[in-house]
């Protein structure tokens, strides 16, 4: 009997070394799962290649002297090509004096009503024979990257131009250039040198920005 005891006692004597054994080994892990990163190797933080400016004047230019000759020539599907069809914010206007009074055409929203628009002033009384005359380059532009998309640019331009004959007038342009595509023109207007005169000069298309900040060299 007392054998027995002692080989219980034995027992669990093992038993409770073995359970204690177990519990301090656990898991090698830390508890506290701090950040292992190297607070001396500085953090990159990716910016924004820097726009070329000359690169993309030349190109403004490029989708300006197309607009120019294809409305001159009466070529809608050149203009359709370097235009954006169908955004919301796509508009078109000219405004000339007639009469003593101007005479706005728009400003027209949407590719569909532009289209239109613009086949209307090749074919319509008093307009028909009436073309983009000035300059076909523009002289002045502001290009800056997308509040909305940091990879899209976005510019304004201006050039010695308008629609119809009247003087010196201004030609106001407004393009998009989104990622791995070509500037798109988006938004044009035209005032003569009459409307100038008459204090009317000012762009009303929407979209047309000249923040200092994106004055192109």
């Amino acid at each position: 009997m007392k054998w027995q005891s002692i080989r219980i006692f034995l027992t669990l004597l093992v038993t409770g070394i073995i359970s204690i054994g177990m519990l301090s080994c656990g898991s090698d892990e830390p508890t506290d799962r701090t950040s292992t990163t190297d607070p001396s190797v500085p953090i990159v933080v990716a910016t924004a290649e820097p726009i070329d400016f000359d690169a993309e004047k030349n190109e403004i230019n490029q989708i300006y002297s197309t607009f120019f000759s294809a409305f001159n020539r009466r070529k809608l599907v050149d203009i359709r090509k370097i235009w954006k069809e169908h955004p919301v914010h796509a508009q078109f206007r000219v405004a000339w004096v007639a009469g003593g009074f101007v005479e706005p055409v728009g400003p027209t929203a949407g590719w569909p009503q532009i289209e239109s628009t613009i086949e209307g002033l090749w074919v319509a009384q008093g307009t028909s024979g009436q073309n983009w005359t000035g300059s076909n380059r523009f002289s002045q532009f502001w290009i800056r990257r997308s509040k909305s998309d940091p990879n899209t640019l976005e510019a304004s331009a201006r050039a010695s131009a308008s629609y119809r004959s009247q003087g010196s007038g201004v030609t106001y342009a407004y393009l998009i250039k989104p990622e791995h595509e070509d500037w798109q023109l988006q938004q044009i207007d035209s005032v003569t040198g009459n409307v100038i005169n008459m204090g009317r000069g000012d762009p009303e298309i929407s979209k047309y920005f000249t923040d200092e900040s994106a004055k192109a060299p």
